[in-house]
């Protein structure tokens, strides 16, 4: 099941309550769509990219940054990714308006927290969430005062991403 969603581009989210059970969801593009989410062949008509929100997505592991990118597409969002924060700031300053940054708070370079403050600079309103692998030391507080709306452990399920996206960018 899995390699027959991954193939298609999709993603799978699991949630699971003790006493109630799991629930699967599958996510898929629509029929006939690419990676990004236009007919194959085509590209994204520009009124219709600018209609979405843009969101930047900074994770180093390759595999993490490339089913993120797929499901917050599938989500009905712009997504852009970048691999380390240098090529976060060259996206970033190339982007236009970016509603969100999600970024991995541990990256070789310029770290998550050090790449938002950078960001920040460029556009002081900026909001932004954070991947992290690891318990975190810093003060919750503190990171709200630098514009993290919010934290996702990993692994993270789709569930998890989107209901923190959504969050955040206050779509609930």
């Amino acid at each position: 099941m899995h390699g027959i969603v991954t193939q298609h581009n999709g993603a799978i989210g699991v949630e699971t309550e003790l006493g109630r059970g799991t629930t699967f969801r599958i996510y898929l593009p629509a029929q006939g769509t690419g990676e990004a989410g236009a007919p194959q062949g085509e590209t994204a008509a520009p009124d219709e990219d600018e209609e979405r929100e843009t969101i930047l997505l900074v994770e180093d592991e390759e595999r993490v940054r490339r089913l993120a990118r797929r499901v917050l597409e599938l989500l009905g969002y712009r997504a852009l990714t970048a691999g380390d924060g240098q090529k976060a700031l060259e996206v970033f300053r190339s982007a236009g308006k970016v509603a969100l940054v999600i970024v991995d708070m541990a990256m070789p370079g310029i770290g998550g927290r050090d790449l938002m403050r950078e960001l920040r600079t460029l556009d002081p309103e900026l909001k932004g969430v954070i991947i992290t692998g690891y318990a975190l030391d810093e003060d919750i507080q503190a990171l709200r005062e630098e514009g993290i709306e919010d934290v996702i452990y990993k692994p993270f399920d789709v569930s998890t991403l989107e209901e923190v996206v959504h969050r955040a960018l206050g779509d609930d």
